[in-house]
């Protein structure tokens, strides 16, 4: 009853729910008939959350999620009461051999809504380069080099100027969490956008990923969005 009252609530349809269980399964349930899964986490600085309702959620859910931690900016409200996105630097983290289209429209729509300018980066593992799918032809898929000019060329195919005004397009060799924790930090993100594939039960207990390392680094929101499911 106290969320209910809070003013940020007071003009919206509210529907509420409270269950026993377990609070992943609960909210992966509820995910089935929405377009959006809002989730709070604890923020940066904290233990590794291998195992936690976030990482459940997000490597589950079959809509995106939108983690948002305790820092960041609060939504301001426009003249006529309305809340505004306090979106201005939007960062999406891809990898253009693969990834969910949906990352793309969403980051796109974003970009125009709240007039945020967008920068977009595909980090290369230099030790996994060889595992990258990308059907590179002519030895470029065995030598760094190769990759790198061969990501460069994707990511333009991908998201042309014609995405975003102003759109900023970068690949960067180095280990990806770290990449994108600087990458955020420097450009003073206000979102990060980036793609999840969805696990099974034993791989939510054994397989870590790019997101699960962010979660408790990131202290801007993420919009996590899942890979379609027949990929």
């Amino acid at each position: 009853q106290r969320l209910l009252a809070e003013p940020a609530l007071a003009r919206l349809s509210v529907t509420s729910l409270v269950q026993q269980g377990h609070p992943a399964d609960h909210i992966i349930d509820a995910a089935i008939d929405v377009d959006l899964v809002v989730l709070g986490i604890q923020g940066s600085g904290t233990a590794p959350m291998l195992g936690t309702v976030a990482r459940q959620v997000v490597h589950a859910s079959p809509v995106p999620v939108l983690l948002v931690p305790p820092e960041g900016k609060e939504p301001a409200l426009s003249s006529a009461g309305a809340a505004m996105l306090p979106v201005q630097q939007l960062v999406l983290a891809l990898h253009v051999a693969q990834y969910a289209p949906r990352a793309l429209a969403l980051s796109q729509a974003l970009c125009t809504l709240c007039q945020a300018t967008l920068s977009v980066l595909q980090v290369l593992d230099p030790q996994m380069f060889r595992t990258y799918p990308l059907d590179a032809g002519s030895g470029l898929s065995y030598n760094i080099e190769g990759t790198y000019a061969l990501l460069q060329k994707r990511l333009e195919e991908v998201v042309p100027d014609t995405f975003a005004p102003g759109v900023e397009r970068l690949v960067v060799i180095g280990d990806p969490t770290s990449t994108i924790v600087q990458h955020v930090h420097n450009r003073q993100a206000d979102l990060v956008v980036l793609s999840v594939h969805t696990y099974g039960d034993l791989q939510k207990l054994f397989t870590p990923s790019t997101v699960d390392a962010l979660l408790s680094q990131i202290t801007c929101p993420m919009l996590v969005v899942p890979m379609p499911r027949d990929r």
